[in-house]
């Protein structure tokens, strides 16, 4: 599934100029691929902030551009590092037959044995892991049932499930513990 985004074409520029459209309630973005050459684009920020708090950050996207639509997907998320506030992003194109690379957060659910009979605490090590994937089956999260680790015992990349695609992160890192 894929959700839509609109953007206008812009020059590039100086930093000066990229600090007014930042202050005109604008984010600076490029969108690039192996097949096409790289755009300078802008995203309104607001609309870009419900886009995300809608769980979009991992999905399929079709970006509205000046020259036309594309499919993309968010490669990278610049931000400011005290107020957090979007400073740029970039949009990687997806053609048909790509697989993509990128990280998934990964959600711990149920409550591991190890803490409900055993008085241990669960300790999240890993909050996600490299995956590759056929643009068509991104997730926004994947999740880690938790509920049979016990004391002492751990939760490994290898135990995931991912289906659609390959997980990258090494197998023997552990992404949940019960201590």
């Amino acid at each position: 599934m894929s959700v839509n985004l609109a953007t206008t074409a812009r020059e590039k520029c100086s930093k000066p100029a990229l600090k007014a459209i930042r202050a005109a309630g604008k984010i600076p973005a490029v969108v690039y691929g192996r097949k096409s050459d790289a755009q300078s684009i802008i995203v309104d920020a607001d609309e870009f902030r419900i886009f995300l708090a809608a769980g979009n950050r991992n999905r399929l996207i079709d970006l509205a551009l000046p020259t036309g639509s594309v499919k993309a997907f968010i490669k990278e998320i610049v931000r400011e590092k005290l107020r957090r506030e979007v400073l740029h992003i970039d949009f990687q194109v997806v053609n048909a037959g790509d697989t993509i690379t990128y990280k998934v957060p990964v959600k711990c659910v149920g409550v591991p044995v190890g803490v409900k009979i055993g008085g241990g605490n669960l300790n999240i090590i890993k909050k996600d892991v490299k995956v590759k994937v056929n643009p068509e089956a991104l997730v926004d999260v994947l999740e880690a049932d938790v509920s049979d680790i016990e004391k002492g015992q751990a939760l490994f990349v290898r135990d995931l499930k991912f289906p659609g695609g390959t997980v990258l992160t090494p197998a023997g890192q552990a992404v949940a513990i019960v201590s």
